[in-house]
């Protein structure tokens, strides 16, 4: 990620660093309908990886609309957030980097998502 947010940061301080503004809107209007929302350790996660901010918002975007396609009401961010970096991992074994939104949709179809099994952690 080019110009790292700081690692405490406000959701107006991270959608400072996304590159469109009406991607930055959705993404605002995703995390306010979230739970338990670390965005911290969630730039800590876009930083460890070799995909950009923007590449992680269009991920966790298309998650959101795979739990509405699929009738899930609950927003756990960081769940959704560590899923993601999960996918991300396991890319990293690929011969070629994939789209992260892709592979993340691909796993969700491939292994699913249990919200009630986090709500109840």
């Amino acid at each position: 990620m080019d110009q790292s947010p700081p690692p405490s940061l406000s959701l107006a301080d991270l959608l400072a660093h996304i590159s469109d503004p009406s991607l930055a809107e959705t993404f605002a209007d995703f995390v306010s309908r979230c739970d338990e929302v670390d965005l911290g350790s969630f730039v800590e996660l876009v930083d460890e990886s070799d995909y950009a901010l923007d590449d992680w918002i269009f991920a966790l975007l298309g998650f959101d609309n795979w739990l509405t396609d699929h009738k899930i009401s609950r927003r756990n961010f960081n769940s959704i957030a560590g899923y993601t970096h999960c996918c991300q991992m396991m890319i990293s074994n690929h011969v070629s980097r994939p789209d992260l939104k892709s592979f993340v949709l691909q796993c969700l179809s491939d292994y699913g998502y249990d919200a009630e099994e986090i709500s109840q952690s």
